[in-house]
């Protein structure tokens, strides 16, 4: 019983898990942005590559 109580009130282990939490957060947000900048940056630049193709180069 002395044991299960010195275990209950070992408090060591709780800021690894905080960090753990934090870092998985914190990727969580950077995935989410890094996807949605993703798509604005491709949808750019497919109407900049439409656009381009779309110009006639004259040549001499």
């Amino acid at each position: 019983m002395r044991s299960f109580r010195k275990f209950k009130n070992d408090e060591g282990g709780a800021i690894t898990v905080d960090w753990v939490v934090l870092t998985a957060a914190i990727l969580g947000v950077l995935l989410g942005a890094l996807t949605t900048f993703n798509q604005g940056v491709t949808t750019h630049a497919e109407l900049a590559s439409t656009t381009i193709e779309g110009n006639d180069i004259p040549t001499y």
